[in-house]
Order: C-alpha cells, then sequence, then structure tokens
C-alpha cells in the first residue's frame, strides 16, 4: 500500500479548503512519511502490513526526540530526588503553581505575589495536576518532554524548506544537543522553558498559512511569561518582511507588544500593590523606570552599541552561534524573532542573563530563533541538494 505526498505550498487564504483539525494532523503524521514520494524508493514507503520500514524519516525523528526525555527525564528525576535543587527556582514555582491550583498568591520564597514576579498564565494549564498531588518531579518531567518536542517544528520547516524528509534530521539532533537546551533542562524548572516549542511551531504554521493553529500556538507561547510578548512582536516583523504576510504580521506585532505592556504596566502592578517589574532595576546603565529605559534607548543609541559590541557582548553571540556552525546569521531576518531578547540580555546589569549555563533558560528564545534561521540559512545558501547536505553536515 503507498502513500503519496503534495508537498506543494498551500494555497493562498480563500482560494483553499478550510483547516480542520484532521487536516493538521493528517500533515503532521502522515505528509512526511511519503515527502518527495515521486522520487522515493519502495524501502521507504509503507509495508503491505502498514507498518513503518526503518528508513522512514519520522520514526528517526520519534527516536530521537524519545531519547533525549529517557536521557533528561532520567537525570533530572534524579536531581530532584537527590535533593540537587533549591528555592530559587524549583522551589518558587512548585509553590506558585500550588498556590494558584489553591487560588492563593503570596509565594514565600520570592516574597511577592506570584503573578507579581513573571505573568506565567501557563500555571493554570498545571492546576488539575496539583489537585491530585502533583509537585516538582511532575514539572520536570512536562518540562522535559515539553522541550524536546521543540525538535519536531525544526523537522516540519526544514522537510518544507529543504525539499528533504531526511536532511532536516540532522538539524532536529543539533537541537536537542544544543548545550544552552540541555543546560536549560538540567537547570530546574522554569516557564521560560515552555516558550521555545509552541513559537517555533507558530513560525511553521505561519508559513503554511494555517493561521488557526498559528493563534493556539501564539497564545500558548504569550501564556508562559511577559517576554514572549517581545519574541511575538519579533515573529510578527518576520512575518511581514520575511513571509511577505503584511497583515498577519502587522496584527501579530501589535499582539506581542500589547501582552508586553499589559502585563508590565498592569498585571505585575496590580498584583505586587502598585510597584514595577522587579526587573526594571537591572538596567542602571539607562533609567530606573520602563519610560525612562525605552527612552534612553531611542534618544542615546550610543549607550546600548557600546554594550552590543563590546567583549561580553562578542562572547555571547559567539557561545550562542558557534555551536549551530555560525549558520543562523545567514538568515538576518529570522533571527529578528529574538532581536528584543538579545537586547536585553546584552543590556541586563546581571551577567546572569548571558550566562549559557545557570541562566541558560533567559536564551530560550534566542535558541528557538537560532535554529529557525539555521534552516532558513540551509534551505536560503544550499543552492543544489549536495550543498544543503554538505552545510547541515556542518552543524
Amino acid at each position: 500500500m503507498e502513500h503519496a505526498t503534495d508537498l506543494s505550498p498551500p494555497a493562498p487564504p480563500g482560494e483553499g479548503p478550510a483547516e480542520p483539525a484532521d487536516d493538521l494532523l493528517a500533515e503532521l503524521s502522515a505528509g512526511p512519511s511519503a515527502a518527495l514520494s515521486a522520487e522515493a524508493s519502495p524501502s521507504a514507503r509503507w509495508t503491505e502490513t502498514g507498518r513503518r520500514p526503518l528508513t522512514s524519516p519520522v520514526l528517526w525523528l520519534v527516536l530521537l526526540v524519545l531519547t533525549y526525555i529517557t536521557v533528561f527525564g532520567t537525570l533530572t528525576y534524579r536531581q530532584q530526588s537527590n535533593y540537587g535543587t533549591f528555592g530559587f527556582d524549583m522551589g518558587i514555582y512548585d509553590q506558585g503553581f500550588w498556590l494558584v491550583s489553591h487560588f492563593k498568591t503570596f509565594d514565600t520564597i520570592r516574597g511577592l505575589a506570584f503573578f507579581g514576579q513573571h505573568v506565567n498564565v501557563i500555571a493554570l494549564a498545571f492546576v488539575p495536576a496539583y489537585w491530585l498531588g502533583a509537585g516538582p518531579h511532575f514539572l520536570l518531567v512536562v518540562q522535559t518532554v515539553w522541550m524536546a518536542l521543540g525538535a519536531v517544528p525544526i523537522w516540519l520547516v526544514g522537510r518544507d524548506r529543504l525539499n528533504s524528509p531526511w536532511l532536516p534530521l540532522g538539524i532536529s539532533a543539533a537541537y536537542l544537543l544544543y548545550p544552552t537546551l540541555e543546560w536549560t533542562n538540567s537547570w530546574m524548572f522554569h516557564p521560560d522553558a515552555l516558550m521555545a516549542t509552541p513559537l517555533m511551531f507558530a513560525y511553521w504554521l505561519a508559513t503554511r498559512k494555517r493561521w488557526k493553529w498559528f493563534w493556539v500556538a501564539t497564545a500558548v507561547t504569550l501564556s508562559c511569561k511577559e517576554d514572549a510578548g517581545l519574541a511575538v512582536l519579533g515573529l510578527g516583523v518576520v512575518l511581514w518582511l520575511k513571509l511577505h504576510e503584511r497583515a498577519w504580521g502587522i496584527i501579530t506585532a501589535v499582539t506581542g507588544a500589547a501582552w508586553f505592556l499589559i502585563c508590565t504596566k498592569l498585571i505585575i502592578p496590580l498584583a505586587n500593590g502598585g510597584g514595577q517589574p522587579f526587573y526594571v532595576n537591572l538596567f542602571p546603565v539607562y533609567g530606573t523606570t520602563m519610560p525612562e529605559i525605552i527612552k534612553n534607548l531611542i534618544f542615546h543609541p550610543s549607550r546600548i552599541w557600546g554594550q552590543l559590541t563590546s567583549h561580553t557582548g562578542w562572547s555571547y553571540y559567539g557561545r550562542s552561534l558557534l555551536p549551530v556552525a555560525l549558520l543562523s546569521p545567514l538568515s538576518p531576518s529570522v533571527l529578528l524573532i529574538a532581536g528584543p531578547q538579545i537586547l536585553v540580555n546584552t543590556m541586563c546589569a546581571n551577567g546572569y542573563t548571558r550566562n549559557l549555563q545557570s541562566g541558560a533558560y533567559y536564551n530560550t528564545i534566542v535558541v528557538a530563533a537560532i535554529f529557525l534561521a539555521t534552516v532558513e540559512a540551509c534551505a536560503r545558501q544550499g543552492k543544489t541538494p549536495a550543498l544543503k547536505g554538505f552545510m547541515v553536515g556542518t552543524i
């Protein structure tokens, strides 16, 4: 029994059929197995028994993800069991999620109302589990699985852009081996770590013009933390400049910016009794209030330029880009997704945001942008299949 897949670009809005959930699930599950079916050998197709042969790229993707989950699921579970975590930050979120599930707010570890520190709306999704007695081990397992699934949108984007179901497996493997990702996973639980996977799915869905599902992925991304608004702002710019989706790009950018402002100017101050976000004090060179910081960035750009081009800045960029063979800058427009976050991390007086080990979770958005840009760079610069393969091989 043979299955062929249509890899032609999706129809423009208004010219194609509706996009029910079944269509998207079919595209995720059945589509990749027969990519480039005209050239596929019999061994790459379904067998008569209906089982996927070992030559299926989907099977290898699943094996990569499961291997990562097994390794890091075991390591983080044992770390918690052997008292290898502590109040900052494992205790903050374990207590915070418990508080939310019991309709309480004040986090005694942080000394703030839970939503007065960060706006982690994603906590609501964990409420049923906490009603059933979930705790740190559960958070670590969810984080590991969630982060591992980031290999899927990377593979999907690569399958479409590289015209091959095999080449993007190398990039997905590089993602799962990426040091910053693994440090993020190992350094206790943070809602920040959950942002990358839905953000990358949102990008892929935008390239396929699956706008209903795009907004679902975008909403999940925004629910993780207020910082996600900056990433969605950058994503909107990319939709406009790279994907030429002007209307959707503007709507997405405005949505991201609006969410960031609502969180930092309304939700956090209300939770803190009128106080501004605590991290505003981490930018003393630029001011002590958010309007003052923004004003200095606009009227005194030399200040930030000095930090961006400092030795510390270049070291930060190098440690982020070298694991992907410096390929992602070859697609600079996609890196704009991480532009605001890179700016924040570089400006911050606390070097923790540039520490890619214990502070790796501050770079979750950056990791997502780097790998999406790496896929696009391989597609853009790889003029032949051989060159594409060489570029993926260098990673």
